[in-house]
């Protein structure tokens, strides 16, 4: 199978490359990317090591002159929160309109399967009764999620009569350790300071939500690509299966450190500001129709994250 990815080199794209190329069907991997320089530093050893993996230089802005005659693409490429907020212009840009035109190139060019990673953020959390189902009340929280629902919605008409089949993933917050994990958000930023002995400042430690491993993404893509073509033209939760409050999360820290010999962190909990949220995915559809569940508990990724930070193993 050959495979053409945008957004490589952000957390999910650069560690779903890792995983792909586990795989023995794998032929190639084409890599779009804006900075080859920034994708040839991140994959350095893979690229001498494994030559199906290839750098694609571009822009989404470019769609309509590529050459999308691939098996699978996978589109992963967004302008995220905060910079969606800050360039609201940009993110409309990059997000939906060009994203509208490289899905247009895809059903022109494509035969296979085309997966489109957007966000739980698209959901009335309020509206709905916990976990949200994939047909519950949509209201888009930010200009992010906006433009993730917007081109959601283009993406049955573009490939309408097409052999192009397609899926729409929409990911709770991911963490875990791999390529670029991101220790500046909260699960990162817990781990790291249990790793020091610091201090886990936990807000509104009432808030609830799922987390998803990175290792489960990367899985859950693999199996929808297995599937056969009554699996697909779907839109499918991809969540951890269960939730965990600010403060619980924090507790999970702190007894990783203790478990690992390291003096634990302290807890604190300044006066809770903006309002009580709880989000939770309902995952049940990816489980009955794609046999897909989350593999890595919470509890482990805490642990991987707080060695990796302090140096263990």
């Amino acid at each position: 199978m050959r495979v053409f990815l945008t957004g490589g080199t952000g957390f999910i794209g650069s560690n779903l490359v890792l995983r792909m190329l586990e795989e023995d069907d794998i032929d190639q991997i084409a890599l779009l990317v804006r900075d080859e320089d920034k994708a040839a530093n991140l994959f350095s050893q893979i690229l001498v090591s494994d030559r199906r993996l290839k750098l694609v230089p571009g822009d989404l802005c470019q769609a309509a002159t590529f050459d999308l005659d691939y098996d699978i693409i996978i589109h992963c490429a967004a302008i995220r929160m905060p910079e969606s907020e800050k360039s609201a212009e940009r993110a409309v840009r990059v997000n939906l309109l060009e994203t509208l035109e490289f899905m247009h190139q895809a059903q022109r060019s494509c035969s296979g399967s085309f997966v489109y990673m957007s966000t739980q953020a698209v959901y009335d959390f309020k509206a709905n009764t916990l976990p949200v189902p994939e047909d519950g009340a949509i209201k888009p929280a930010n200009t992010y999620a906006f433009t993730k629902f917007a081109a959601e919605q283009a993406i049955p008409y573009i490939f309408a009569g097409s052999s192009t089949r397609w899926a729409v993933l929409r990911s709770t917050r991911v963490y875990g350790l791999g390529v670029g994990t991101p220790w500046d958000q909260l699960v990162g930023k817990f781990c790291r300071e249990s790793s020091q002995s610091g201090v886990l400042e936990v807000w509104n430690g009432d808030n609830k939500f799922d987390l998803i491993h990175i290792k489960d993404i990367g899985d859950l893509i693999l199996q929808l690509l297995a599937q056969g073509d009554e699996k697909w033209n779907q839109i499918y939760n991809a969540g951890g299966g269960a939730t965990y409050s600010v403060d619980r999360l924090a507790e999970i820290c702190r007894e990783g450190a203790v478990e690992l010999g390291l003096t634990p962190p302290a807890i604190i909990r300044p006066q809770a500001s903006g309002p009580e949220q709880h989000f939770f995915l309902d995952i049940s559809k990816a489980r009955d129709r794609l046999g897909w569940s989350p593999k890595v508990t919470l509890r482990e990724g805490i642990r991987e994250l707080i060695c990796k930070a302090a140096g263990i193993g």
